[in-house]
């Protein structure tokens, strides 16, 4: 399969020096060879292995009730806090 290198920089707006086209041209075929031989990998090593992997529990650790947020912030006004503007 032959990669237009110049047209795909062209498309993605890149500039792309003719002394690097060649070495962009063997990087994207050798991705485009690996991806071609995924469907050839074996489910097993592609799937994750839950027996010997320590997942955390899913809890709770923080209670971030609003009264405690916006009691911590300078500017509020009917349950709302505001920050200063910082972009003219």
């Amino acid at each position: 399969m032959s990669i237009d290198v110049k047209r795909i920089a062209e498309l993605s707006k890149l500039s792309v020096d003719d002394s690097e086209l060649s070495s962009l041209q063997k990087d994207m075929q050798d991705i485009i060879d690996m991806v071609s031989d995924l469907p050839l990998a074996d489910e097993d090593i592609l799937r994750l292995n839950t027996e010997n992997s320590t997942l955390r529990s899913d809890e709770l650790t923080c209670d971030n009730s609003s009264g405690d947020i916006i009691s911590q912030m300078p500017y509020i006004k009917d349950n709302m806090f505001f920050v200063p503007k910082v972009v003219d």
